[in-house]
Protein backbone atom coordinates (compact mmCIF):
# COMPACT_ATOMS: atom_id res chain seq x y z
CA UNK A 1 0.00 0.00 0.00
CA UNK A 2 1.41 3.37 -1.07
CA UNK A 3 0.77 6.21 1.39
CA UNK A 4 2.84 8.99 -0.22
CA UNK A 5 5.08 9.90 -3.14
CA UNK A 6 7.61 12.72 -2.89
CA UNK A 7 7.94 14.85 -4.89
CA UNK A 8 4.58 14.62 -6.64
CA UNK A 9 5.93 16.83 -9.46
CA UNK A 10 9.37 15.49 -10.40
CA UNK A 11 11.40 16.25 -13.51
CA UNK A 12 13.16 13.73 -15.72
CA UNK A 13 16.36 12.50 -14.08
CA UNK A 14 15.03 13.08 -10.54
CA UNK A 15 14.46 10.55 -7.77
CA UNK A 16 11.06 10.02 -6.20
CA UNK A 17 10.53 8.43 -2.79
CA UNK A 18 7.52 6.15 -2.39
CA UNK A 19 6.47 5.40 1.18
CA UNK A 20 3.95 2.91 2.50
CA UNK A 21 4.02 -0.70 3.62
CA UNK A 22 4.23 -4.20 2.26
CA UNK A 23 6.85 -3.51 -0.43
CA UNK A 24 9.04 -6.41 0.72
CA UNK A 25 12.78 -6.38 1.33
CA UNK A 26 13.74 -7.63 -2.15
CA UNK A 27 13.84 -5.16 -5.04
CA UNK A 28 10.77 -5.16 -7.28
CA UNK A 29 9.80 -2.74 -10.07
CA UNK A 30 8.07 0.62 -10.37
CA UNK A 31 6.18 1.63 -13.51
CA UNK A 32 4.37 4.74 -14.71
CA UNK A 33 1.72 4.82 -17.44
CA UNK A 34 -0.89 7.18 -18.90
CA UNK A 35 -3.91 5.65 -17.15
CA UNK A 36 -4.54 3.72 -13.93
CA UNK A 37 -5.61 0.68 -16.00
CA UNK A 38 -2.40 0.77 -18.05
CA UNK A 39 -0.33 1.14 -14.88
CA UNK A 40 -2.01 -1.89 -13.30
CA UNK A 41 -1.43 -3.83 -16.53
CA UNK A 42 2.29 -2.98 -16.36
CA UNK A 43 2.49 -4.83 -13.03
CA UNK A 44 0.34 -7.82 -13.98
CA UNK A 45 1.54 -8.58 -17.52
CA UNK A 46 4.23 -11.24 -17.94
CA UNK A 47 5.97 -8.80 -20.30
CA UNK A 48 4.96 -5.14 -19.78
CA UNK A 49 3.78 -3.32 -22.91
CA UNK A 50 6.70 -1.19 -24.10
CA UNK A 51 4.26 1.30 -25.68
CA UNK A 52 2.40 2.10 -22.45
CA UNK A 53 4.69 1.08 -19.57
CA UNK A 54 7.70 3.11 -18.46
CA UNK A 55 9.88 1.39 -15.87
CA UNK A 56 11.51 3.73 -13.38
CA UNK A 57 15.24 3.47 -12.78
CA UNK A 58 16.74 1.46 -9.94
CA UNK A 59 20.46 2.14 -10.56
CA UNK A 60 22.00 4.19 -7.78
CA UNK A 61 25.44 5.13 -6.43
CA UNK A 62 27.17 2.41 -4.41
CA UNK A 63 26.49 4.15 -1.09
CA UNK A 64 22.77 4.00 -1.84
CA UNK A 65 22.36 0.31 -1.18
CA UNK A 66 19.02 0.45 0.64
CA UNK A 67 16.74 2.09 -1.91
CA UNK A 68 14.10 -0.65 -1.57
CA UNK A 69 12.75 -1.53 1.87
CA UNK A 70 9.41 -2.82 3.12
CA UNK A 71 8.27 0.76 3.79
CA UNK A 72 10.20 2.93 1.31
CA UNK A 73 11.29 2.76 -2.33
CA UNK A 74 13.43 5.27 -4.20
CA UNK A 75 13.15 5.28 -7.99
CA UNK A 76 14.40 7.55 -10.78
CA UNK A 77 12.31 9.16 -13.50
CA UNK A 78 14.14 8.11 -16.68
CA UNK A 79 15.59 10.69 -19.04
CA UNK A 80 14.10 9.24 -22.20
CA UNK A 81 12.00 10.75 -25.01
CA UNK A 82 8.96 8.71 -24.04
CA UNK A 83 8.69 10.60 -20.73
CA UNK A 84 6.98 13.92 -21.44
CA UNK A 85 5.52 16.52 -19.09
CA UNK A 86 2.13 15.14 -18.03
CA UNK A 87 0.29 13.19 -15.33
CA UNK A 88 1.31 9.53 -14.98
CA UNK A 89 -0.23 6.79 -12.89
CA UNK A 90 2.26 4.80 -10.81
CA UNK A 91 2.29 1.15 -9.82
CA UNK A 92 4.75 -0.64 -7.58
CA UNK A 93 5.29 -4.38 -8.15
CA UNK A 94 7.00 -6.36 -5.39
CA UNK A 95 9.57 -9.09 -6.01
CA UNK A 96 6.81 -11.57 -5.10
CA UNK A 97 4.47 -10.29 -7.81
CA UNK A 98 2.08 -8.28 -5.63
CA UNK A 99 1.29 -4.78 -6.83
CA UNK A 100 -0.19 -1.50 -5.68
CA UNK A 101 -3.54 -0.25 -7.01
CA UNK A 102 -2.18 1.79 -9.92
CA UNK A 103 -4.31 4.74 -8.77
CA UNK A 104 -1.40 6.75 -7.32
CA UNK A 105 0.01 9.39 -9.63
CA UNK A 106 2.79 11.87 -10.25
CA UNK A 107 3.03 14.75 -12.69
CA UNK A 108 6.33 14.95 -14.56
CA UNK A 109 7.12 18.61 -15.21
CA UNK A 110 9.61 20.41 -17.44
CA UNK A 111 12.88 21.49 -15.92
CA UNK A 112 16.33 20.43 -14.87
CA UNK A 113 16.67 17.27 -12.76
CA UNK A 114 15.91 18.03 -9.12
CA UNK A 115 18.44 17.48 -6.34
CA UNK A 116 17.97 13.82 -5.45
CA UNK A 117 19.05 12.13 -2.23
CA UNK A 118 19.35 8.36 -1.89
CA UNK A 119 21.39 8.04 1.32
CA UNK A 120 22.68 10.08 4.25
CA UNK A 121 25.20 9.14 6.91
CA UNK A 122 24.80 9.00 9.70
CA UNK A 123 21.21 7.96 9.03
CA UNK A 124 20.12 9.56 12.30
CA UNK A 125 21.60 12.11 14.68
CA UNK A 126 21.02 13.08 18.27
CA UNK A 127 19.42 16.44 18.84
CA UNK A 128 21.25 18.60 19.61
CA UNK A 129 24.17 17.30 17.60
CA UNK A 130 26.77 16.38 20.21
CA UNK A 131 29.85 16.55 17.98
CA UNK A 132 29.62 19.77 15.97
CA UNK A 133 32.58 18.62 13.85
CA UNK A 134 30.95 15.36 12.76
CA UNK A 135 30.00 15.65 9.10
CA UNK A 136 26.62 14.78 7.66
CA UNK A 137 27.25 13.19 4.27
CA UNK A 138 24.46 13.26 1.70
CA UNK A 139 24.63 11.02 -1.37
CA UNK A 140 22.67 11.31 -4.58
CA UNK A 141 22.80 13.40 -7.72
CA UNK A 142 21.84 16.71 -9.31
CA UNK A 143 23.42 18.83 -6.56
CA UNK A 144 25.02 21.36 -8.97
CA UNK A 145 28.60 21.54 -7.66
CA UNK A 146 30.45 24.81 -7.50
CA UNK A 147 27.53 27.00 -6.42
CA UNK A 148 28.75 27.82 -2.91
CA UNK A 149 28.44 26.34 0.55
CA UNK A 150 25.72 23.73 0.97
CA UNK A 151 22.59 24.53 2.94
CA UNK A 152 20.47 21.73 4.32
CA UNK A 153 17.27 22.52 6.19
CA UNK A 154 15.68 20.23 8.78
CA UNK A 155 12.06 20.28 9.90
CA UNK A 156 10.03 18.17 12.20
CA UNK A 157 7.56 15.82 10.56
CA UNK A 158 4.36 17.68 9.76
CA UNK A 159 5.81 21.18 10.15
CA UNK A 160 4.96 23.89 7.65
CA UNK A 161 7.57 25.64 5.51
CA UNK A 162 7.40 28.97 3.77
CA UNK A 163 7.63 27.80 0.16
CA UNK A 164 7.47 31.41 -1.05
CA UNK A 165 11.04 31.84 0.23
CA UNK A 166 13.21 30.93 -2.79
CA UNK A 167 16.13 30.02 -0.53
CA UNK A 168 14.11 27.07 0.80
CA UNK A 169 13.70 25.73 -2.71
CA UNK A 170 17.35 26.00 -3.73
CA UNK A 171 20.38 23.79 -3.24
CA UNK A 172 23.84 25.23 -2.69
CA UNK A 173 25.96 22.18 -2.97
CA UNK A 174 29.66 22.24 -3.51
CA UNK A 175 30.09 19.90 -0.54
CA UNK A 176 27.25 17.49 -1.31
CA UNK A 177 28.48 14.22 -2.74
CA UNK A 178 27.55 14.05 -6.41
CA UNK A 179 27.68 10.76 -8.23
Amino acid sequence: EITSIDPLKPTKGSYITITGKGFGKSKGKVFIAGTAGEAKECATAAVPNANTCIELGQQFPLKCNETWTDTQVIAEIPQIEKVVPKKYFLVLKTAFGLSSSGNDFIEVIDGNPLPSICFAEPASLFAPILDKNAPLKIYGKNFKPGTGNPLVYFWTKGSQTDTTDPSLNSWLSSQLLNT
